[in-house]
């Protein structure tokens, strides 16, 4: 009965009523008890989220995706479908706000994006920043090996440094040469949980991530779902990462975004 009380509190919290029917009605009874689950079988699979697939014995969560980009800066790992394409990985074939929930689900805690918080009033008023904070989830995509198995590889493996390229061609005009080449710094990232806000009295309240298409963000945007510890800047001049297209997919490749909450 744990996961159906879970289930739920999401609901009243609109984590699943206000996105997966859009009425703008409280859910009755019915829609707040999770489906009854058959003896042996997990209460998990009763679950309907389109696009994403709960594992709940290795506590992680698949999403259904597509490769959206064949080459230029990187500001997301991941966005919404329709959305921006142009500076992300892939896109999600899933709501943000059903990952969101998959990923409370197997046990993952939310925390904050990065922000800026108004402190006093008047003249006294000042900004404060308030740091990324969140649980740890490793990122990897699972892709298909020339025989045509699945093969789980760390985010990290599919970006390298702008100037990886030139690095390259400096080695090729000077032999012997070394040069060292940048790796991205990690393929954890923080589930910092965008935002949930009220869209006025009767109205399904709204997951930003929803709106913005900020599903995992290597930029810092203050709306994303999943983000980095550190702050980047989104303005052009700091957009230091590409995709390696050596390893990635090519363009509308299907591929399996894997998210696994760390918890050690």
């Amino acid at each position: 009965m744990k996961l159906t009380r879970l289930i739920a509190s999401l609901l009243a919290c609109g984590l699943i009523a206000s996105h997966a029917q859009e009425e703008a009605k409280p859910p009755n009874k019915a829609e707040v008890e999770a489906p009854a689950a058959k003896p042996g079988e997990d209460p998990l699979n009763k679950l309907d989220l389109a696009g994403v697939t709960i594992n709940a014995k290795e506590r992680y969560v698949d999403v259904d995706s597509v490769v959206c980009l064949d080459g230029g800066a990187l500001e997301l790992i991941a966005t919404l479908k329709d959305s921006k394409e142009h500076e992300s990985i892939i896109s999600v074939l899933a709501k943000p706000v059903h990952i969101h929930m998959a990923l409370l689900l197997v046990g993952a805690k939310a925390g904050n994006p990065a922000m800026q918080k108004p402190i006093g009033e008047g003249e006294d008023k000042r900004w404060v920043f308030i740091p990324a904070r969140g649980q740890k989830v490793h990122v990897s995509l699972v892709i298909k090996d020339e025989q045509g198995n699945p093969l789980e590889k760390p985010i990290a493996d599919f970006i390298c440094h702008v100037s990886d390229e030139a690095a390259f061609i400096e080695q090729l005009n000077h032999p012997g040469k070394k040069v060292e080449e940048k790796k991205f710094p990690t393929s954890e990232f923080l589930f910092v949980g965008s935002h949930l806000i009220d869209a006025g009295e009767g109205q399904p309240r709204r997951y930003i991530a929803e709106e913005s298409g900020n599903v995992i963000s290597i930029s810092t945007f203050g709306d994303e779902m999943l983000g980095m510890s550190e702050h980047f800047g989104h303005v052009n001049g700091s957009l230091v990462w590409e995709i390696d297209t050596d390893v990635l997919p090519k363009l509308g490749t299907p591929v399996t975004l894997r998210l696994r909450p760390v918890f050690n």
